[in-house]
């Protein structure tokens, strides 16, 4: 016999059957939005897991000189996001401190405290700093496959040269003492970057005036061929002139770019700006920053080219004064007088710099 089920129950059962359909719903909803969260968050996340893949790569070079100035490396995190258009879950482009937390115990980095420069020089000639170094260096240039291609080795560095000879000695009577005439108090310097490679090779030099423009009248047509010239407020290098040499004179003289070039310099802060670093990237060129404090020891243009260089320098200064008694050096001349000693120089003198240093080429 069926059994009968009274209209009261019925009703009760489709409003729990309803309720549970309502809830459902609602779980459905939650569950989409829960997913498409977790798609938006992976998006986000590969983004930035492009950004950190790239900034490990800029902190190769620039590990030491920015990381110790934290505060400076986020900005620069922040510029490479900004100038990239890169979507990050940082505020106005800046990675906060829990992030830089993180991207330090993800790449075993850590914060130092700054020591006393000659203190500093003296630790890094620590031989386990210098043979760290070395097996760096020794692995890029494999990976590069340039054991026997020395012309795509380069160096440069920047040095400055007086306008008033202080090396070149003269014979005079005993007891009586030498003089010579000059127009200042000689302590007018000019800075200039040079290039090498480990070929024997010569860079056109980048001359850096102090000024707020080059004027014609300081460019000669004697110099060196392709001498760039740039002007800055202390005559001292800065980012932008750097930036400037790197596009207009270091990549066009490396010609093939298909080619591997490496580029070994100091990690002075004008050398490791990410724009630079991306220029290089785009060229095919990898760059190795000395280890801090080092370039007495390890930078190749420092230990052999820059003394005999200065040393015909100043006998070509001597010569100018000769004929120019009492005369302040033209910075035409001085341009010309650069460009003459340099393509002079014995380019088996820079092979031998760079094998001084343990290139291994």
């Amino acid at each position: 016999m069926p059994s009968i089920v009274s209209g009261h129950l019925c009703q009760e059962y489709f409003k729990k059957k309803l309720a549970k359909k309502e809830e459902l719903e609602k779980f459905n909803v939650l569950l989409k939005d829960k997913r498409k969260e977790k798609k938006m968050r992976k998006q986000k996340k590969g983004t930035f897991s492009s950004v950190r893949k790239t900034l490990k790569r800029v902190c190769l070079i620039l590990t030491i000189v920015l990381i110790q100035m934290w505060m400076v490396f986020l900005l620069t995190v922040k510029d490479y996001v900004k100038q990239n258009n890169l979507k990050t879950p940082f505020n106005d482009g800046t990675p906060g401190k829990d992030w830089f937390s993180s991207f330090k115990k993800r790449y075993n980095l850590s914060i130092k405290k700054p020591q006393a420069v000659e203190v500093a020089r003296k630790k890094a000639a620590d031989p386990f700093v210098i043979q760290e170094f070395y097996d760096i260096l020794d692995g890029v240039i494999a990976d590069l496959g340039l054991q026997d291609k020395p012309e795509r080795i380069y160096n440069f560095d920047e040095t400055s040269y007086c306008s008033d000879p202080q090396k070149t000695k003269v014979i005079g009577l005993r007891g009586f003492p030498s003089t010579r005439t000059t127009s200042s108090s000689g302590k007018s310097n000019m800075t200039v970057l040079m290039a090498s490679n480990a070929a024997g090779d010569k860079g056109a030099p980048l001359i850096i005036f102090k000024g707020k423009h080059v004027w014609s009248n300081w460019i000669s047509n004697l110099a060196y061929p392709g001498t760039l010239y740039t002007a800055t407020s202390n005559g001292w290098i800065k980012s932008r002139a750097f930036f400037e040499y790197i596009d207009k004179s270091f990549i066009p003289m490396i010609g093939d770019t298909t080619q591997p070039t490496l580029l070994i310099y100091d990690g002075h802060s004008t050398h490791v700006q990410i724009a630079v670093i991306e220029k290089a990237l785009q060229h095919n060129i990898t760059n190795i920053k000395l280890p801090p404090h080092t370039s007495h020891i390890l930078q190749p243009l420092n230990l052999a080219v820059f003394k005999p260089f200065k040393d015909a320098w100043d006998q070509e200064m001597v010569k100018w004064q000769r004929t120019h008694n009492g005369q302040k050096l033209p910075k035409a001349d001085f341009s010309r007088i650069v460009g003459k000693v340099w393509e002079a120089f014995n380019p088996d003198i820079i092979k031998m710099d760079l094998k001084k240093v343990g290139l291994p080429i």
